[in-house]
């Protein structure tokens, strides 16, 4: 006869799994934190699928004919592999400070369907057709098709996936430090023109946003899975406390990523990505397709 566990007069009934500040827990050895795991993709890839189906449709339709040639330039089937790669890495250094050591496999499993190359495919068309609106991409397609185009897109993916291995991002910002350290004496024409282009292009402002954003979504998972107990208003006044580390962090990481990803360019070629292109709008475009 079966054990009865009892809590006063009342039977206790006997369960795999139970739930602990918002985990699934309870099952021993490998596998114990399936539950936990697929409750969590489930969430995402119900908020995936709003967004594809706000975008006009995962798989759905073919792009708009005229943006098309200008997706294509632009390599962004690069760059989403570069993305996908960037999540993983960040999803796998989430997991290690957060998860138990034997979860990784289970983990590693969920962040490959998470980072689907077709489902964020669909993703990014479907955000970039909509955002860009009414924006004539025809200079833009004539600038990016060009040698010196295919150059910066090519250098900006290798900085990039360079920064995806071990040390060089640290480097790029050291080197970024001390040349602005440098430029307080001294003039410096190719840092002079990456400042420039960074803030016309509202780099550091867009980033810091989407850095916050991020930050509050995170919160709002922890919270929806029972695993974080704070209003809506305690989170953005924990997430906005960190604003000015957040900015001072952004400023410098993308400072080191250009001066990085444009160190054989020449100061005139930065010059003529700022002056000739007219990004400012279409960065704003760009940006928020890939990270919204």
């Amino acid at each position: 006869m079966a054990m009865v566990w009892m809590l006063g007069d009342t039977g206790l009934k006997v369960v795999e799994t139970y739930k602990y500040l918002g985990a699934e827990t309870g099952k021993t050895g490998r596998g114990r934190w399936n539950a936990l795991m697929e409750r969590m993709l489930r969430n995402i890839e119900s908020n995936l699928s709003l967004l594809l189906y706000r975008g006009g449709g995962a798989g759905g339709q073919a792009q708009q004919a005229p943006l098309r040639p200008l997706f294509d330039a632009l390599r962004m089937s690069e760059m989403i592999a570069v993305m996908r790669e960037e999540g993983l890495a960040h999803g796998m250094t989430l997991g290690a400070e957060m998860l138990p050591s034997d979860s990784s496999s289970e983990w590693r499993a969920l962040l490959e369907r998470l980072y689907d190359p077709t489902r964020m495919a669909a993703v990014v068309e479907a955000e970039f057709d909509q955002s860009f609106g009414s924006t004539d991409g025809a200079p833009l397609l004539a600038f990016f098709a060009s040698d010196l185009g295919q150059l910066i897109l090519g250098l900006e993916l290798n900085a990039r996936r360079a920064f995806l291995t071990d040390g060089a991002e640290e480097a790029a910002r050291a080197h970024y430090r001390q040349e602005e350290l440098a430029a307080l004496t001294e003039a410096n024409a190719k840092f002079e023109a990456i400042s420039a282009y960074v803030r016309a292009n509202d780099l550091v402002e867009m980033n810091v946003s989407g850095g916050l954003t991020a930050s509050l979504r995170f919160y709002q998972g922890l919270a929806e899975g029972g695993a974080l107990d704070m209003t809506e208003a305690e989170m953005v006044q924990d997430v906005w406390a960190g604003e000015e580390e957040t900015r001072s962090d952004t400023k410098e990481w993308v400072h080191a990523f250009l001066g990085l990803a444009y160190r054989d360019l020449t100061a005139e070629e930065v010059d003529t990505c700022l002056v000739n292109l007219r990004l400012h709008d279409f960065i704003h475009i760009l940006i928020a397709s890939v990270l919204r």
